[in-house]
């Protein structure tokens, strides 16, 4: 009968081990991965800058954008898509913009565009 127990205390204590490993496993891999992309993902940012390039059809725009802290990126010009094409709707390139976007699986999107 002792024999039979070993398998079942082993099994019991792999399932313990499990379900308090799990979690404690899950946050050290996200803490691990915690890069630029990661950090972004699903936030939205805010940021300051002026148009460059507006092609509302192929739903992307050319801006320059101020230091954006929040993404630990410095100033720079770069292609974003746009959430909608209409976003653009009443810019034109050289208005300076006030921006919210997301950045995810390296994607970066502007979600909202406003006049300063």
């Amino acid at each position: 009968m002792k024999r039979a127990m070993k398998p079942l205390m082993l099994v019991i204590m792999a399932g313990v081990l499990s379900f308090v490993a799990g979690p404690v496993a899950a946050h050290g891999c996200h803490e691990e991965h915690h890069g630029h992309d990661e950090k972004s993902a699903l936030e939205v940012h805010s940021g300051k800058g002026e148009l460059r390039d507006i092609q509302a059809e192929n739903q992307r725009v050319t801006l320059w954008h101020e230091p954006m802290v929040s993404l630990g990126w410095p100033e720079m010009t770069m292609e974003f898509e746009l959430a909608s094409p209409e976003l653009t709707d009443g810019f034109e390139a050289g208005q300076k913009v006030l921006f919210k976007m997301t950045s995810e699986d390296g994607r970066h999107t502007i979600i909202h565009l406003e006049k300063p």
